[in-house]
């Protein structure tokens, strides 16, 4: 497929950001792609010309596009969240687990000056299982990406045409890495149930004393 000439900005890692230049220039051979790793680098790549539209994607990142990068190319911005509307902001898998979701899945958006508040492109969702652990969701809402991804390629290559949005609407607090990190301590005194679900939902060493470290896991970033 051919289509304009333009940039695509791939704020994501490595390995992603060759998945999508294949899958782009292959839609798309008049495209130029750029891995862009951290907010350095994304403003660097926006303020150096681009002979043609520039369009960012950002995919399974924790790295927040700041408002002024996303004025620079237009809002021309789109982000692969791993949650569902209603689980907005970080380790939305951590959450889903903890508040008993039945179903979860992923967003596509386009991006806006807040995080995960901006147009609603489409959602792909599963069932989830009374015992599902949070790494269970963040691994099938990994690839639920993937494939969405696949199936918009030439859509998303097409960086002078935004891309159609569905009306649905984002719901729910959005959550903060701070919250998430505070359900991995557990205090003396929580019943077993709820430690048992904080186990699932957090998949960490926990520890009654706060200075104790424990490991993140960035899999379902923003």
């Amino acid at each position: 497929m051919n289509g304009r000439a333009g940039r695509i900005l791939l704020l994501m890692k490595e390995p992603e950001a060759n998945f999508f230049s294949e899958i782009l220039l292959r839609a798309n051979r008049h495209l130029a792609a750029e891995h862009t790793d951290n907010i350095g680098r994304l403003r660097a790549a926006v303020a150096r010309p681009a002979g043609g539209p520039t369009r960012l994607i950002a995919f399974s990142t924790q790295i927040i596009a700041p408002p002024d990068v996303l004025r620079a190319i237009a809002y021309n911005a789109y982000n692969f969240h791993p949650g569902p509307p209603n689980y907005p902001g970080s380790k939305p898998s951590a959450f889903a687990v903890l508040g008993g979701a039945s179903q979860f899945g992923v967003t596509l958006h386009r991006m806006a000056d807040r995080v995960d508040s901006g147009p609603i492109v489409t959602t792909r969702l599963f069932p989830v299982t009374p015992d599902a652990h949070a790494r269970d969701l963040a691994t099938e809402a990994y690839g639920t990406m993937a494939r969405l991804a696949l199936e918009l390629a030439a859509e998303l290559a097409a960086v002078d045409r935004p891309l159609p949005e569905s009306g649905a609407r984002w719901a729910g607090p959005t959550r903060r890495m701070a919250e998430y990190e505070a359900l991995r301590r557990i205090p003396p005194g929580l019943d077993q149930e709820e430690t048992a679900r904080r186990f699932r939902a957090c998949e960490g060493i926990y520890s009654i004393v706060p200075s104790v470290p424990s490991p993140a896991d960035d899999m379902d970033g923003g």
